[in-house]
């Protein structure tokens, strides 16, 4: 039981982050109840409910050790359930298992059909395994292909963008941008944000005419936004 509770606050700690720390128990201790009721449970879809949220819920609290015995549970008996297999990926890779977080996602993409609804959860979680090694490239074509697999998806979008600009790879950071334009909700990028930084990078490329374009329309949807107005005073107004 110790196992799964969070570390003991110390003095210094405040008040916010002890409620955070007994949010935190709370949850080990639930995590702790479902494991032991998912042995007594009549179907298999409850037992898989229960331990999936409890390895999910013991991730959460940073018990990774007790955790990934319940997410293998849960893959033991119905491998295509996906949630799991990617909390299993990030599992390993907390405790820099590299390889075995690959195996388990490129299980799954080999077997995935290119219109599969989850085949872009396993690529993004694929992502996250070439951030956590380092691998810049890696993580890159795998949010590209993760786009791809779900062109609405805002929380990739923006991932592959920011990563895309910091590789200063700028033709796909801007159309990547542009689709963020259409995402009508779930992407941390603002439309106002991603038309500045198409902006920024036509006029990177020398291309100012396309800058003004993406500054206009930006003034449009938001006329007060300092991005916006600091902007429109570097292209002169």
């Amino acid at each position: 039981v110790f196992a799964a509770l969070p570390p003991v606050m110390t003095n210094d700690d405040a008040k916010g982050s002890k409620a955070a720390w007994l949010r935190g128990v709370q949850t080990a201790l639930e995590a702790l109840t479902r494991l032991e009721e998912a042995g007594s449970l009549d179907t298999d879809e409850e037992r898989v409910a229960h331990l999936r949220w409890a390895g999910e819920a013991l991730l959460s609290v940073g018990d990774v050790e007790s955790a990934l015995p319940a997410l293998t549970q849960v893959l033991e008996i119905d491998e295509n359930d996906a949630l799991a297999r990617c909390l299993l990926a990030d599992g390993n890779v907390m405790m820099g298992r590299f390889i075995e977080a690959h195996a388990l996602l490129d299980e799954a993409i080999s077997s995935s059909r290119r219109t599969a609804p989850d085949l872009h959860l396993y690529l993004h979680h694929k992502a996250h395994v070439h951030h956590a090694e380092g691998d810049a490239d890696g993580q890159l074509e795998a949010l590209k292909k993760a786009h791809q697999a779900s062109r609405k998806n805002g929380q990739i979008a923006a991932e592959l963008a920011d990563l895309a600009e910091a590789l200063q790879q700028w033709d796909l950071a801007s159309a990547t941008l542009r689709a963020i334009t259409t995402i009508d909700d779930g992407c941390p990028i603002p439309p106002v944000e991603a038309l500045v930084r198409q902006g920024r990078i036509a006029h990177h490329q020398g291309d100012t005419k396309r800058a003004q374009v993406c500054a206009r329309r930006a003034a449009k949807i938001d006329p007060e936004s300092e991005m916006v107005i600091a902007f429109l005073a570097e292209l002169g107004g």
